[in-house]
């Protein structure tokens, strides 16, 4: 979104320096996206595990593992929400969303994310722990 926003304005002089021609170059995008990730998974992390556990997802263990096994139970589970949330949220704001490798990545992230959240769900709210 910023790529498309400051991109018109690459040429445009402020006090002598093309300020906004930094959007253009994929290492400075690619670093802002980054610390938007992190800020993002960083301030949103702990309520949405709260959000979780108040959900009752979290870990459920079989009666068939370990003993050791046994301490995780209670650990909440589909925290991979909130690294595809950063993610997306970061490659929309920072890239070119006219790239076909940007759009390729979008998709496989989405894919790959509801696979997580499928098996998680029937995991935890169905449970099928068959595999």
């Amino acid at each position: 979104m910023f790529y498309h926003l400051f991109a018109p304005l690459a040429n445009t002089e402020i006090l002598g320096y093309n300020l906004f021609r930094v959007f253009q170059y994929v290492t400075f995008r690619s670093i802002a996206a980054f610390i938007t990730a992190i800020f993002f998974s960083i301030l949103l992390g702990p309520k949405f595990i709260k959000m979780l556990k108040k959900h009752q997802a979290v870990e459920s263990i079989n009666d068939y593992v370990p003993i050791s096994h046994k301490e995780k139970e209670g650990t909440p589970t589909m925290g991979g929400l909130i690294v595809i949330c950063s993610i997306l949220l970061s490659v929309l704001l920072w890239n070119n969303l006219i790239n076909s490798y940007v759009l390729i990545m979008i998709i496989t992230t989405i894919w790959l994310g509801a696979t997580g959240f499928l098996d998680d769900y029937l995991k935890n709210f169905l449970k099928m722990k068959k595999g």
